[in-house]
């Protein structure tokens, strides 16, 4: 929900020098992760501005000017990875770098924001400064004082894939760990890592999304030619309880589906291989999702020796 009263008439200057959205009030966002981190400038090298958390903004702007019948007057656009800065001096809509929306004809009269099917998103007025012309806000009045302003903000690489890492999970991530781990708890718990524990969650998230990239690169290359390799990271709890006399058939039902199954087993002792079948099935499997290879022998190195780390 957008704040109200004053607040809501803060100014959301449009700045095509900054590659992020600022907003300086928590009411604004529609979905808010506490987050900690900073932005830089590109006028001042020793500038800082904290960041207290990250989310999703949804305004409601003017599309023109002037009203015309049977032509829609608003619409409501989405702005994803916005910063809150509580001391921003206004409200920041910048060009991040894969932006949902471009500026067009930036001049002395104003602008437009046009999203990625080349429509009409929204207005741009010159009152001071660029500012988004919000639905409901006082028109030519700007809530920037006297004086001049030079507003940018300049969120650092690194900063970004922290937060990239971090982010909540997806809904295609929440099926990733639904299908392969029955849910977060058990993938955290393999981890050595606790779900009560936001810094143990936020590891948890970035190890999701660098298996299942690593996943979706092997399918790719290693098995484009095999419909019925499937690389999956479940932990096969069955075979806790499964008798011995089963593991001959199902080595070689394993092999038969996927040749290299097997192939990195004599780098593992028999404790490690248990290990391994109890939360991926076979080696392979655990080296993929690692982004190693069962068949190259320095791969198999490391993999054992990340293994060792995991048992503990």
């Amino acid at each position: 929900m957008a704040p109200t009263g004053e607040a809501y008439q803060v100014d959301w200057v449009v700045s095509n020098n900054s590659n992020v959205h600022v907003a300086n009030n928590r009411d604004w966002f529609t979905e808010y992760t506490p987050f900690k981190t900073h932005t830089g400038s590109i006028y001042f090298n020793d500038h800082s501005s904290q960041v207290a958390g990250v989310g999703t903004v949804e305004l409601t702007l003017k599309l023109y000017n002037n009203k015309r019948k049977g032509r829609p007057g608003y619409r409501t656009i989405t702005l994803k990875d916005v910063l809150y800065m509580p001391s921003a001096v206004c409200n920041i809509f910048g060009i991040p770098p894969s932006p949902d929306y471009r500026l067009e004809r930036l001049g002395g009269n104003g602008g437009t924001i046009i999203d990625r099917d080349g429509k009409r998103a929204g207005l741009i007025e010159v009152v001071r400064l660029f500012r988004l012309r919000l639905h409901g806000q006082r028109g030519g009045v700007s809530s920037l004082g006297d004086g001049m302003y030079m507003i940018n903000t300049h969120w650092p690489n690194n900063e970004r894939a922290r937060w990239e890492a971090a982010k909540p999970y997806t809904a295609e991530e929440k099926e990733w760990l639904k299908k392969n781990w029955e849910g977060e708890f058990k993938f955290l718990n393999a981890y050595g890592l606790s779900v009560h524990k936001e810094e143990d969650r936020e590891e948890g998230r970035g190890m999701v999304r660098k298996f299942m990239k690593e996943g979706r690169e092997n399918d790719g290359d290693a098995h484009e030619d095999n419909p019925e390799y499937e690389l999956e990271f479940r932990r096969d709890e069955e075979d806790e309880e499964d008798p011995e006399d089963d593991d001959s058939d199902d080595f070689l039902a394993e092999l038969e589906r996927d040749p290299m199954s097997h192939l990195a087993d004599r780098h593992f002792s028999e404790a490690q291989l248990a290990w391994i079948k109890k939360h991926y099935r076979y080696s392979s499997k655990f080296m993929l999702s690692h982004g190693l290879k069962p068949y190259d022998d320095g791969d198999c190195v490391m993999a054992a020796t990340l293994l060792q780390g995991l048992m503990g």
